[in-house]
């Protein structure tokens, strides 16, 4: 993950001066995730209780988030923000499930694998950073996120039994910024929601940033620290024979390049 964080940056670094010239602003981050995990799933009638799986959350492995976001001077024209976001989430336990009509006990071990991709149009509140100075932007747009990932529950005398979904969900976006005058720090707050066919997503972030004293022209890096929280809850009307309740939670810490 240093790595991509740190390619991220160099990246960052070769695209200033074109960037400049076009008039736009990019900003390009990553980092890590220690999500607590709770929640059920149920498929074919039989649930888990992820809360008495075992779960080994809290931990960044496996657990990381990548973004780039273009911005422009263009009125109507959309922004655009690209939001990639990986967790994976094992458990082990002594335990009895039934899950998918297979009936799991003993030494019983279950993971949650999810990929997500959020593709975000936004604008800005018109006028409203020219009549703070810059001070606070508001943003709000379209995102269209992708859940796709699995559940699985294995132990030695069933073998795996996994469940797949891949799914695209149209969610309302909206985000403020508050950059302090004559200090190197900012704080940012973002909402993304929907409620579709008894099934609704919500992901939510707060996050200070702290602009490193590293002497660059136009380029800044800034260090991360938030809080993300997200709520998934699927239905059968949704995806046939599923139903899932599953939240995910815990703080994030990674770098950006501002130019």
């Amino acid at each position: 993950m240093k790595k991509i964080i740190l390619s991220s940056v160099v990246s960052a670094m070769l695209a200033t001066s074109a960037s400049a010239f076009m008039g736009l602003n990019a900003e390009v981050g990553g980092g890590l995730w220690q999500p607590a995990l709770s929640g059920n799933f149920k498929y074919l009638g039989n649930s888990i209780d992820f809360d008495n799986m075992g779960m080994d959350d809290k931990t960044t492995s496996g657990n990381n988030y990548l973004y780039a976001d273009f911005s422009h001077f263009v009125p109507f024209v959309p922004n655009v923000r690209i939001e990639k976001l990986k967790y994976d989430i094992k458990g082990d336990a002594t335990s009895s499930v039934n899950f998918a009509g297979i009936n799991f006990s003993g030494d019983v071990k279950t993971e949650i694998n999810m990929k997500q991709t959020d593709m975000i149009a936004y604008w800005g509140v018109p006028f409203l950073g020219t009549a703070t100075a810059g001070v606070l932007n508001v943003n709000f747009g379209l995102d269209a996120k992708n859940l796709d990932g699995f559940i699985s529950v294995t132990n030695a005398i069933n073998g795996t039994k996994q469940v797949t979904f891949d799914e695209t969900l149209p969610l309302a976006y909206l985000n403020a910024k508050l950059d302090l005058p004559m200090l190197p720090l900012a704080f940012s707050a973002t909402i993304k929601t929907v409620s579709y066919k008894g099934s609704s997503v919500s992901d939510n972030e707060i996050k200070m940033s702290y602009t490193l004293p590293i002497p660059m022209p136009i380029l800044s890096i800034n260090a991360d620290l938030g809080y993300r929280t997200q709520n998934i809850t699927i239905s059968d009307d949704l995806v046939d024979n599923l139903n899932a309740d599953i939240t995910t939670k815990g703080i994030f810490f990674g770098l950006n390049a501002q130019f």
